[in-house]
């Protein structure tokens, strides 16, 4: 294993905090073979920042877009944008592949941790740390699935992403990958002690309520059922805090594509999501269950 990485960072818009998480990565401790950022339609200074960094370091490289009208999403626009940079890559001898948002920091030592873990186990073919926001002094972590690596971090055993086909450009590209590669019998890495302090909040650009019709939506292409969609609601009513309002968001984006959108996923691969969401469930009450028997037999 070379430990060769290649990393694709997508940017929009991102002059208050490009400069910042490029710097980020050129400090750490194992750098990339190469770095493609994509200026995806940006109005501001985007480009003329990541051409500061490209007239100093071979192995950075910028390719602008022209799509201004289209706007910021998180779904099919942030993939387009990704492949405008991998299909662009000019080090073709690479490992491990990257996806990076461009509002992070990373710490020093983020990549040679992330390499680790996957010289350390041959089955882990998705792996990355966790998103952090800071404000005030305090660190606050992103609340997410166990299981689940944030699309703004992505790194992928180059195998396992070609297995899964790559990325889908749709919302939600980044739980469809993590299923795809655990149908494929691959592993998902989150390394919970490797915080990312991540300046743009998830969903922020997409507004709360949209976000949840989006999540609603999505449920239902990947095959879940009416109750796995209505806990999936309840989760994230608790965690966007107004509560009927986005479950009610979560049901109707669902409703609206039983009737509309078609399924993303064959119907093998949407079983074993189901499967795989349904086990996860019965751990969790097995677990509180047995936290409060033990708690009421002290």
């Amino acid at each position: 294993m070379k430990n060769r990485f290649i990393v694709v960072m997508p940017a929009h818009n991102e002059e208050k905090y490009l400069e910042n998480t490029i710097n980020s990565l050129i400090q750490q401790t194992i750098l990339p073979v190469e770095l493609v950022v994509v200026d995806d339609g940006s109005t501001d200074r985007t480009s003329e920042i990541v051409k500061k960094f490209t007239s100093r370091y071979y192995w950075i490289k910028l390719i602008a877009k022209s799509n201004y009208e289209e706007p910021r999403s998180g779904g099919s626009k942030i993939v387009r944008a990704f492949y405008d940079g991998f299909n662009n890559i000019t080090k073709t001898d690479f490992d491990f592949i990257v996806k990076l948002d461009s509002d992070l920091t990373l710490p020093d030592f983020y990549f040679e941790r992330i390499l680790n873990e996957f010289q350390s186990n041959g089955k882990i073919g998705i792996c990355g740390g966790i998103c952090v926001t800071k404000g005030n002094d305090n660190i606050t972590i992103e609340k997410t699935a166990e299981y689940h690596i944030r699309g703004a971090l992505k790194a992928y055993r180059r195998k396992c992403f070609e297995e899964i086909g790559g990325l889908m450009p749709v919302f939600g590209w980044d739980g469809l990958d993590e299923f795809l590669a655990m149908y494929h019998g691959w592993e998902v890495k989150v390394i919970n002690d490797l915080q990312v302090i991540h300046h743009r909040p998830t969903g922020e650009e997409t507004g709360q309520l949209k976000y949840s019709l989006k999540i609603g939506n999505l449920c239902y292409k990947i095959g879940y059922d009416p109750i796995l969609t209505l806990l999936r609601a309840v989760k994230r009513a608790i965690t966007a805090k107004k509560y009927l309002r986005n479950i009610a968001a979560v049901l109707k984006g669902y409703l609206t594509a039983l009737f509309l959108e078609k399924k993303l996923l064959t119907k093998d691969q949407r079983k074993f999501i189901r499967k795989f969401q349904y086990k996860r469930l019965i751990y969790k009450i097995k677990y509180f269950l047995n936290i409060n028997r033990a708690y009421h037999s002290d």
